[in-house]
């Protein structure tokens, strides 16, 4: 700092016995990580401008001669004048204009590459004019990096900078919210090179310039100088962004593989050392986890016990966008047996997947066509008259998100007429509010010309993952006299739930809490009064899912759908 101090100092008393006609201003910044010129001397025609200028360093903003051609000479520190400088370049700059002369490229590189002064129009002060924001110009000077693009991922923002090569700028100051951003770098080929934390928040209303610096290859490289973001104010105080881990992207595997011999099987998330999903069955879902973002990855499906992907059934390459959130479908049909139509195995990957409601209170609702030997149909809403909410969908396409409030709604699968209904659902949708889900056309409407597997049917996979629900199990209500406007709190269900009810009469109930594959896993009476009744239920030890809570007497029966947390 002592030293910085003296440099700037110096400068200024030099530039005092200095008058031009006309002046521009102009900031100097070293960011050349080339050894050769880590420490340099700048002369500005035949007089020292900057003494011993380290890489990294940046001057604050000084006056220059405008309107006239002058030189400005690199040389070796400690230099008595400009014979032998490194290099020298002219500029004749604009009366009253503002730049910034950034000193990058490579010493005994040729071309584009190689070491240069490059001006860029510069800001002394914000453009915005005190509203609490950050005017920001973006340099990419790293020369042994490609031609990248520059994201933010953290609010997420998406892609503030597109195709920036070496050498290049944004071409402009762009004003931003003085708020805390990831920045992430990226090739074209979408692969982060790196993400840096870039916390605007104390340097509203100032004008920055930020830097690709370093090597992305040092071990390729002349230097040692890693890869790395420099944030330069006004006033020459250089700022270090810190780099961070990539961020991951969002992800939800469901197995929809109805073929026979895929009944269970293995995924694996490049070569281990673990499967990610071990023996998982037909009709479930992992819930949302951290996928690798910014980087090829591997998924295969294997056989079930597998130890290693040797040998695997299918395997697909992937690469995730950070903070973006996806659902990935295993599809189609695999192994031995007939199919018809014979539909090759695939992993269906659905983009900007939803894991809570857009709306508080609804629920977002993706519909899939997972059904290989299903035509193209319509899904009819009939019970609240929204009528088509899904028209002409065709296997392995999706269709949402449907922003549906939490009621009861039936469905009807027609074709693509909307004339013919081939099937019927109820899709009771109360106890999930704030949630969002998928629903899939599952199985095979022809069984028996599909090697006897699976039945058609829809099927729900909640953002918890699991077993995936059926519609026509988890909304049956047999006889809706039993019990009259029942509301379950909270959903989801902690360890114990409290149900509020009317009755038409007095009545002693069975009560069950049932796992959807039928085990009970409570069995209590209670008794019922006409008119309101509020139950508090202790729930059993039992993990996060979907489960059915069962009322009968001696002649009724109404199920009613609950969600543990």
């Amino acid at each position: 700092m002592k030293k910085k101090l003296f440099t700037i100092t110096a400068l200024l008393t030099i530039l005092s016995a200095v008058s031009w006609a006309q002046t521009a201003r102009v900031q100097a910044i070293h960011n050349c990580p080339d050894p050769g010129a880590a420490t340099v001397d700048v002369w500005l025609n035949d007089a020292l401008l900057l003494d011993n200028f380290d890489y990294k360093e940046a001057s604050p903003y000084i006056d220059a001669p405008a309107g006239i051609a002058f030189d400005l000479s690199v040389c070796a520190p400690n230099s008595t004048d400009t014979v032998g400088a490194i290099f020298r370049k002219s500029f004749t700059l604009a009366n009253n204009g503002t730049y910034v002369v950034v000193a990058g490229g490579g010493l005994a590189e040729n071309g584009n590459t190689a070491f240069d002064l490059r001006a860029y129009g510069g800001l002394e002060a914000a453009q915005n004019q005190g509203a609490g924001e950050v005017s920001l110009n973006v340099i990419h000077g790293a020369y042994d990096a490609p031609m990248v693009d520059i994201y933010e991922v953290q609010v997420p923002a998406g892609e503030l900078v597109p195709d920036l090569d070496f050498g290049g700028d944004v071409g402009s100051y762009v004003d931003l919210p003085a708020a805390d951003f990831d920045v992430q770098v990226r090739t074209q080929a979408g692969i982060a090179a790196a993400e840096f934390d870039a916390d605007l928040t104390t340097l509203a209303d100032n004008a920055l310039i930020v830097l690709a610096t370093g090597y992305l290859d040092p071990g390729s490289a002349v230097g040692s100088e890693p890869f790395g973001l420099l944030a330069v104010l006004p006033d020459g105080t250089v700022l270090p962004l810190g780099g961070k881990g990539i961020t991951p992207a969002r992800l939800q595997i469901i197995h929809n593989c109805a073929a026979t011999d895929a009944g269970s099987v293995d995924v694996w998330l490049n070569d281990g050392p673990n499967p990610l999903a071990d023996d998982f069955a037909f009709r479930t879902a992992t819930a949302f986890i951290d996928a690798p973002a910014g980087e090829l990855f591997d998924v295969s499906i294997a056989l079930p016990n597998s130890t290693d992907t040797v040998g695997a059934l299918f395997k697909q390459t992937f690469l995730l966008e950070s903070a973006q959130t996806y659902i990935v479908i295993a599809s189609g049909t695999v192994g031995s047996g007939m199919y018809n139509p014979a539909t090759p195995f695939s992993l269906e990957v659905i983009t900007d997947a939803h894991e809570t409601a857009t709306t508080p209170g609804n629920v977002d609702v993706l519909v899939w066509h997972g059904a290989t030997d299903a035509p193209t149909v319509d899904v009819v809403e009939t019970q609240v008259g929204a009528g088509t909410i899904v028209d002409d969908i065709m296997y392995a396409q999706a269709q949402g998100y449907l922003d549906l409030p939490a009621a009861n709604y039936d469905l009807d699968i027609r074709d693509m007429s909307g004339n013919t209904t081939l099937f019927s659902y109820d899709a009771n949708l109360t106890p999930l509010a704030n949630n969002a889900i998928t629903v899939l056309a599952s199985g095979f409407v022809d069984p028996g010309m599909n090697n006897n597997g699976a039945n058609f049917g829809l099927w729900v996979a909640l953002p918890t993952g699991g077993n995936l629900i059926e519609l026509s199990i988890s909304t049956g209500v047999e006889d809706i006299d039993l019990l009259n406007d029942v509301s379950l709190y909270p959903i989801p269900a902690d360890d114990q739930v409290t149900i509020q009810f009317d009755a038409n009469k007095a009545n002693m109930l069975n009560m069950e809490v049932l796992s959807v594959d039928g085990r009970v896993l409570l069995e209590e009476t209670v008794n019922v009064a006409a008119g309101a009744n509020t139950l508090q239920v202790q729930l059993p030890a039992m993990p996060a899912g979907y489960y059915l809570m069962r009322f009968n007497d001696a002649t009724n029966l109404q199920t009613i759908p609950l969600i543990k947390r």
